[in-house]
C-alpha cells in the first residue's frame, strides 16, 4: 500500500506523470528495435530469451500506464505537455504491439516459457495477451488479441 501511495504520489506531482510517460515511451521504442535486431540478426535460439525481456517491460508499461489514468484522474492534468506525452506512450506501445504480431503472423514462436508456466500463469492477467503468444502447451493454438 505504501509503495502505491509513492508512485501515485510522484505520477501525480508536478512533471512526474510527463516524465515518467516520456521515459517509458523511449524504453517501448528501444525495445521494439532490441526485438527487431534479433529477429534480423536470425537468431533463433536467442529469441525466446529476448522476447521474454520484451513482454516483460511491455506489462510493465501497463501496469504504468493504468496508474498514470489513475494519477491523470486525481490531478485532473489536462495540459499540452501531458497529451504529448500520453500520445507518444500510446504510439510507441501500439507500434511495439504490430511489430509483436507482426512477427507471430510470419511465423515466429515468440513464447515466454518462464512467464506463462502453469504456476506462473496464475498471476499474470489474460489482457497481457504478449506473454500467451507461441507453440508450447499452454497457447493450445489460442491466442486472444485485443
Amino acid at each position: 500500500a505504501a509503495a502505491d501511495a509513492d508512485l501515485t504520489a510522484l505520477l501525480v506531482a508536478d512533471d512526474g506523470g510527463c516524465g515518467v510517460m516520456v521515459a517509458s515511451a523511449e524504453v517501448v521504442c528501444e525495445t521494439m528495435r532490441e526485438l527487431d535486431s534479433f529477429v534480423e540478426e536470425g537468431r533463433p535460439n536467442a529469441i525466446h530469451a529476448a522476447y521474454e525481456v520484451v513482454a516483460r517491460r511491455r506489462s510493465a508499461v501497463e501496469f504504468l500506464r493504468r496508474r498514470l489514468e489513475g494519477a491523470h484522474d486525481l490531478a485532473c492534468v489536462g495540459d499540452v505537455t501531458t497529451t504529448k506525452a500520453k500520445n507518444a506512450l500510446d504510439v510507441a506501445v501500439g507500434e511495439l504491439d504490430e511489430t509483436i504480431l507482426g512477427y507471430t503472423r510470419e511465423g515466429y514462436d515468440l513464447a515466454c516459457q518462464r512467464l506463462a508456466n502453469d504456476v506462473a500463469r496464475c498471476s499474470v492477467p489474460y489482457a497481457h495477451w504478449w506473454i500467451f503468444l507461441g507453440k508450447f502447451p499452454y497457447s493450445q493454438g489460442w491466442v486472444v488479441l485485443r
